[in-house]
């Protein structure tokens, strides 16, 4: 008889571990922001509302940069991540697209070379433009002529942070 209880408690156990939830949205309090949720976690940007429904999904051929944003007239604009071997630090992106609601690809433009890699974060702007956060290449030489001490360098070369406004031209310009 004790085997068929312990039988019984261990059957039900497992029926209520059956019962969590493995998908969708988990939590919904009164902390919660009223409205939406975007995040681009991969290659997909996803839209959901705040019962997890999902409203819009959009799909890159890159990976995620560190920054996304839905435009007023339903766009997206969004950071991607590519390759620089030059600038390898996290959070680095080097290009970022402009895509319409229904998944076309509006603008791209890559801002990464030799000298320069956009990283963390972009912002839009009202007139269009678009407020980019980058890395400029800076030797010891360049760093040390500018008044830095070679001693806190590391690998001989320098970062520096600047901030570029850019104006969308075209499909591929600024």
């Amino acid at each position: 008889m004790k085997r068929v209880v312990f039988l019984f408690f261990l059957l039900n156990y497992f029926n209520l571990l059956s019962q969590n939830q493995t998908v969708g949205l988990f939590t919904n309090d009164a902390q919660s922001f009223k409205g939406y949720t975007l995040f681009s976690p991969n290659l997909n940007t996803y839209l959901l509302d705040n019962c997890g429904k999902l409203i819009n999904s959009w799909n890159s051929n890159y990976n995620a940069g560190s920054s996304v944003y839905l435009l007023e007239n339903g766009s997206l604009l969004r950071a991607c991540r590519i390759q620089n071997p030059i600038f390898s630090a996290g959070g680095g992106g080097g290009r970022i697209e402009k895509t319409d609601w229904f998944g076309n690809l509006e603008w791209s433009y890559n801002f990464s070379d030799s000298l320069f890699h956009q990283h963390h974060d972009i912002a839009p702007l009202k007139n269009g433009n678009i407020l980019i956060l980058c890395w400029e290449y800076k030797s010891l030489s360049e760093a040390v002529d500018a008044g830095r001490d070679p001693n806190s360098m590391l690998d001989n070369e320098l970062w520096s942070t600047y901030i570029l406004e850019a104006e969308p031209i075209g499909i591929d310009s600024i």
